[in-house]
């Protein structure tokens, strides 16, 4: 007995341990991946001096290239010492020294750069000066003494290209729309050491909006009135030009939004700017449909009808259609512009799903009341709602138990991540609080909060990021019988504990049929590591369980898989297995497919 219980054990530490060993192959340097057919090594520099380097020669850029040949190869090293010259120009190194060197390895080439950068130029002295017009405005001053660099700083061109945008825009802000850089030099001595500079803007006169013509036959005038941000009289400002632009295109009621300063028909002398603005109507309605496969709910077919403008006070519709073999949806939507009709939507739906795991099924459906607000680019997203909800379900062969809840609740969203295919900075909050009481229609009284979270963070340089997960879920019931299972929390799955079936964990019942709990607690580990352009592999840990009184049986699953990028999110392929299971058989290894975005 003693014997086995150690060979379990053994068998435990080796199946948590593997995807750790994977972890730390997948850090080493991309050399070693098949498709990488040279390595790049740069010393001498650190940072972002190094960052840019790498980002700049072409022989890092091509290193997987497939059709890498020796001759190609020589010419990219050949070019790569200059490349590393001017790589670092912008951060004020001058007089760089490169000594680089390309190597014939057994499995691959290796291209190694040492670099002595020198001493960066400084600036020794700094002009800096509005003139025209605007050369007294106090907020042009201001913007004068903002300048991002200073006599005695390190030459850094960035900031000098960023300072110059900053005085250009401070001027187009208060209508100086002409506004240019007259004078802008930059002398560096011989050596390499000093750099003069000089830097003039020309205000040019300064604008004001004229007449606003708005053309659109699309919405209710007094509607468009809402929307429009600029006013007769302001100074002409192209960011907010821009952004009443922006807000136009985002309704999706228009195809095209034009806004333009019409500059030929101001008068000699004259200030007044009139703007068009022109909005070609987009199509009302569009149609979509999809085919795809999850393993939480098997081959799915997708549908959806939207009418971007059922009438000329903004409404708009939508109704979706989803089957699959595990769950089966049909969702209506009818929105209306309030109260600032820009980020703010009445929402009237009704929700009907089916589902059926392998322990239980229910039938839902629900109407729901909604104000949503969210942001222009629906980072933020906030919703108040009262939901009406009938669930008929089964659990096992038990009864079939009827229930029906009328809910109050609340629900955000904030989502910020690098706009890349990989990206390896972002992170996602979300909230999710809803009740009803059993002395307002509802057949149980209930109070119910979901916090979700993730975090992603590079590890390993360009190539590598960490991904950090996690969902923390709580009810308080008076009657947990009567809870629809459809607001009880299980956990397993794609998108929970990897390793075991969809909505296979949580408490069961005397017949060993998972019923699900009134809490709820998921956390995920995972690091990628990109190894082309277009493929990932992956490793992770998740560990969690649905629970009752107290987390007493917490599940780990861990495994290996792989991410293919596309436009939008990733297709994602894992091999998981349940590292807490002791009699681990090959039927235990599971296979998740997904698809979504990376947050």
């Amino acid at each position: 007995m003693g014997n086995h219980r150690l060979a379990c054990l053994q068998i435990g530490a080796i199946r948590f341990c593997l995807p750790l060993l994977l972890l730390l192959l997948l850090t080493l340097p991309a050399s070693l991946s098949a498709r990488e057919l040279v390595r790049v090594k740069v010393g001498g520099v650190k940072g972002e001096l190094r960052s840019n380097v790498l980002a700049v020669i072409d022989i890092q850029r091509y290193r997987f290239h497939k059709e890498l040949s020796e001759e190609w190869l020589k010419r990219l090293h050949a070019s790569a010492e200059e490349q590393i010259r001017q790589a670092l120009i912008p951060f004020g190194y001058y007089g760089v020294e490169v000594r680089g060197s390309l190597t014939k390895k057994r499995l691959h080439w290796l291209a190694s750069y040492e670099i002595r950068p020198g001493v960066p130029a400084r600036v020794t002295s700094l002009d800096l000066a509005y003139e025209g017009e605007g050369k007294d405005e106090a907020a042009l001053g201001a913007a004068l003494a903002a300048f991002p660099l200073a006599v005695g700083d390190v030459l850094d061109h960035k900031r000098y290209e960023d300072g110059k945008y900053e005085l250009l825009e401070a001027a187009r802000r208060l209508g100086y729309a002409k506004a240019k850089a007259g004078l802008a030099k930059t002398l560096v001595s011989a050596e390499g050491r000093g750099a003069r500079m000089a830097l003039h803007i020309a205000t040019g006169p300064k604008f004001y909006i004229g007449a606003i013509n708005i053309e659109q036959d699309i919405i209710h005038p007094g509607l468009m009135a809402d929307f429009v941000t600029i006013k007769s009289g302001d100074p002409l400002n192209t960011d907010d030009l821009l952004a009443f632009q922006q807000t136009l295109q985002l309704t999706d009621w228009a195809e095209v939004v034009a806004v333009v300063p019409l500059f030929d028909q101001v008068p000699e002398g004259g200030s007044q700017v009139p703007v068009q603005v022109t909005l070609t109507p987009s199509k009302r309605q569009r149609y979509q449909l999809g085919v795809g496969f999850e393993t939480d709910v098997g081959p799915r077919f997708t549908a959806r009808w939207t009418q971007r403008r059922i009438n000329r006070h903004g409404h708009s519709s939508d109704l979706f259609l989803r089957l699959a073999q595990v769950r089966r949806t049909v969702s209506g939507s009818y929105f209306i512009p309030v109260v600032d009709p820009r980020t703010d939507r009445l929402a009237i739906s009704n929700h009907y799903e089916y589902e059926e795991t392998s322990d239980t099924r229910r039938n839902t459906l629900d109407a729901e009341l909604g104000f949503i607000r969210q942001n222009r680019d629906n980072s933020l997203v906030r919703k108040l709602f009262g939901q009406y909800m009938v669930e008929r379900f089964e659990i096992g062969a038990g009864p079939t138990t009827n229930s029906q809840i009328l809910a109050l609740g609340a629900v955000a969203g904030f989502t910020k991540v690098a706009e890349n295919a990989f990206p390896q900075h972002g992170w996602q909050a979300g909230i999710d609080l809803r009740g009803g009481s059993d002395s307002l229609v509802s057949d149980t009284s209930f109070v119910r909060l979901d916090l979700r979270g993730k975090y992603l963070f590079p590890l390993g340089g360009d190539n590598g990021r960490v991904l950090l997960g996690c969902e923390v879920g709580r009810s308080w019931v008076s009657d947990f019988d009567l809870y629809p299972t459809s607001l009880r929390y299980f956990a397993g799955g794609d998108n929970s504990v990897r390793g075991f079936r969809y909505k296979s964990l949580g408490p069961v019942d005397e017949d060993g049929n998972v019923v699900g709990g009134e809490n709820l607690l998921v956390a995920s580990l995972e690091y990628n590591r990109r190894l082309t352009e277009k493929w990932v592999g992956a490793v992770f840990i998740d560990g969690g369980n649905a629970y009752n009184d107290e987390l007493a049986d917490l599940q780990l699953g861990s495994g290996l898989g792989v991410r293919w990028l596309f436009g939008f999110g990733s297709l994602k392929l894992d091999l998981a297995w349940p590292v807490s299971n002791d009699d681990l058989a090959v039927g235990d290894v599971r296979f998740h497919l997904a698809m979504g975005a990376v947050l």
